[in-house]
């Protein structure tokens, strides 16, 4: 579970932060010196944590059928990084097509959140110590008779 509380926070509040430092990059940079950079990133992070709320709650689901799988670190990383690619595409589909079907300027959005997702992915950890293996630990016998 903090694996994926740190996974979602990271993506959820870098995120945001990078697109922001972005749009800073661009040729109108007026909207910064009005205050308007701290409304924009308060409402991404906002929209985003509402937004991801379903897609955090399947990849709960998700990462704990497979890890009663017992199929590895490496193998549950790549199918949590594939799972979230395609809920970050996904929702901002649904908030705003025009993120991921346009040619405009706004593609890279998404293509930001991905990267922080799967930095976050593969940085953090997953606690190897599954229940799946302590249960299989416990049903070893016993030597020490």
């Amino acid at each position: 579970m903090k694996y994926l509380l740190k996974l979602w926070l990271t993506t959820l509040l870098v995120s945001p932060f990078v697109v922001c430092c972005l749009l800073a990059l661009g040729d109108d940079k007026s909207w910064i010196n009005s205050g308007t950079a701290i409304l924009l990133l308060s409402l991404m992070v906002l929209t985003g944590l509402t937004m991801s709320v379903p897609a955090m709650a399947i990849l709960f689901v998700l990462k704990t059928y497979l890890e009663k799988k017992n199929i590895g670190i490496v193998k549950l990383k790549a199918l949590i990084s594939l799972y979230a690619i395609a809920a970050i595409y996904i929702t901002f589909v649904i908030a705003d097509y025009t993120f991921v079907f346009s040619l405009r300027n706004n593609l890279w959005w998404p293509v930001v959140y991905c990267i922080s997702a799967l930095f976050s992915i593969y940085y953090f950890r997953i606690k190897t110590d599954t229940i799946q293996s302590q249960i299989n630990r416990n049903e070893q016998p016993r030597t020490d008779t």
